[in-house]
């Protein structure tokens, strides 16, 4: 036997030990080569799966949205931080219009 079959055979042999679907009972079990690809495959493929998943969890995608609260006849509290340094505040007021089209003018700030 040559060096080059020594190292294919012990390669096969190494493979075949990592048949995890082989038979259960010691007398029947049989590790094969097809059987250590189908466990190699399946642990690649359940390793990449885990690894997106993981990937899809720790990138968040931010998605900016806006709903309207579209009840009629309630009154909805707004709190707004807004900084205007070199506008003097007498200056400021905010005009509000709902769905319905109710107006609310010159609400002070």
């Amino acid at each position: 036997m040559s060096l080059r079959q020594r190292k294919s055979s012990k390669a096969l042999t190494v493979l075949k030990e990592l048949d995890a679907y082989a038979k259960p009972l010691d007398d029947f079990q049989i590790k094969t080569v097809s059987g250590a690809t189908v466990t190699l495959i399946s642990t690649l493929l359940i390793l990449f799966l885990v690894f997106s998943e993981f990937v899809d969890w720790a990138f968040v995608e931010m998605r900016p949205s806006l709903k309207v609260d579209d009840g009629r006849k309630e009154k909805m509290t707004l709190s707004l931080n807004v900084s205007f340094p070199h506008v003097p505040c007498f200056l400021l007021a905010l005009d509000v219009m709902d769905v319905a089209g109710e107006h609310q003018n010159g609400m002070i700030l």
